[in-house]
């Protein structure tokens, strides 16, 4: 369900975006929100990049965009705000951009949660509280399993469940969402007449 992000899909940035930012530095937190051309560029750059690392499908429930909420350019160490812990060093840094949805990435579920357990200057060399899109494989945290008309997610790790936590992965939104794709899946899986015959069936259901 989860998508995996390896470590070549990374946002990569031109010659002249990199030495736009390394004019911002040291970097002490606002300067994403910068109203200039360059970090225009740079935010769309990423959102083109992510779109297609991530198959339009968010990086924390996996589910497509179009099936969820809009898409979201999201911090996986927070870069900051003022009752939010902040990693601004890592405001531009790529293996710390993914994007998410907004069922995901609401202020009320990630809010002002750190999601970082062990700080390093180098971002490599972080503990994360969360499964990481980029560095952990989901089937090692979490498992999904049918129940009634919904797809329920189970964490096995700590990792697994913090993120369940977090993002509301287990919400009924979340599940129902899961369901639907399941079955988009299967439908498409099948011939148009057989397709055809499980849609009449499920509009005829009364429960």
């Amino acid at each position: 369900m989860l998508p995996i992000l390896d470590k070549g899909s990374k946002v990569r940035y031109s010659r002249s975006l990199k030495k736009h930012i390394n004019k911002l530095r040291p970097l002490k937190g606002g300067e994403w929100d910068f109203d200039d051309e360059e970090i225009s560029n740079i935010k769309k750059l990423i959102r083109v990049q992510l779109m297609k690392h991530q198959d339009a499908k968010c990086a924390y429930c996996g589910l497509a965009f179009d099936g969820t909420s809009r898409a979201e350019i999201e911090h996986i160490a927070p870069k900051g705000g003022k009752k939010r812990p902040k990693y601004t060093t890592f405001t531009f840094t790529p293996y710390n951009l993914v994007l998410s949805c907004h069922l995901c990435n609401s202020p009320v579920k990630k809010g002002s949660k750190d999601t970082v357990s062990i700080f390093d200057v180098d971002y490599k060399k972080c503990e994360f509280k969360i499964y990481h899109p980029y560095f952990d494989n989901p089937s090692d945290h979490f498992e999904w399993i049918a129940d009634g008309y919904g797809v329920l997610i189970q964490h096995k790790t700590l990792k697994g469940s913090n993120s369940i936590k977090m993002f509301g992965l287990d919400d009924t939104a979340h599940i129902e969402a899961r369901a639907k794709e399941v079955v988009y899946k299967l439908l498409k899986s099948r011939d148009r007449k057989e397709s055809e015959d499980l849609i009449q069936a499920a509009l005829n259901f009364k429960g």
